[in-house]
């Protein structure tokens, strides 16, 4: 589950021994380690599908046995505050025995906003998501520049700007295309 600034994790395991319990917080991952009262291990690395602030984030013991054994739920502090539409990166990664969503823990108000950023700007800002794609685009007949916009769409600083490299980009479509009908003429 989550809220507008906090995703909340739970890691189970059946007979779960506690002394072996390690988990570890980077900014774009979480990694759990563990092992059940037989010594047999439990391990999972998430990469996260935003990214959370390391120092700020912790865990506990969950109060209450779980149907599927004892845990641990880890508390990550999101950098932006904003609902995440995704846990991990590769969501696809995880069978859904491994993750499924904690409805108890979340809140019901934070929801995933829509970001039509590129939509509305298509005409002028080609998304590129993969270094194949940005391949592409820098191979193309008369490109000289490839000026890329790196942005979170809940980052305040990063909205003002792209307003900003929007406008830029446009303007500079609109002078190249003039220029090329007065090559043409």
């Amino acid at each position: 589950g989550q809220t507008k600034e906090k995703v909340f994790v739970t890691f189970l395991v059946r007979d779960l021994d506690q002394d072996s319990v390690r988990l570890e917080f980077g900014a774009e991952h979480v990694r759990f380690a563990a092992s059940d009262h037989a010594s047999k291990e439990y391990a999972l690395e998430l990469q996260l599908d935003q990214d959370v602030e390391p120092h700020l984030c912790k865990w506990e013991w969950l109060q209450r046995k779980d149907r599927l054994g004892d845990g641990v739920v880890a508390t990550l502090t999101k950098v932006f505050p904003a609902a995440w539409p995704t846990l991990a990166v590769d969501q696809g990664l995880y069978p859904r025995q491994v993750i499924e969503r904690d409805w108890n823990r979340d809140d019901a108000a934070v929801t995933v906003e829509e970001d039509n950023f590129f939509e509305e700007h298509a005409e002028y800002l080609p998304r590129i998501h993969t270094k194949p794609e940005l391949l592409e685009e820098m191979s193309k007949e008369g490109v000289e520049a490839v000026v890329l916009l790196a942005r979170h769409n809940a980052c305040d600083q990063c909205s003002v700007a792209e307003k900003t490299f929007a406008a830029a980009a446009k303007e500079i479509q609109r002078v190249a295309k003039t220029t090329k009908v007065k090559k043409m003429e």
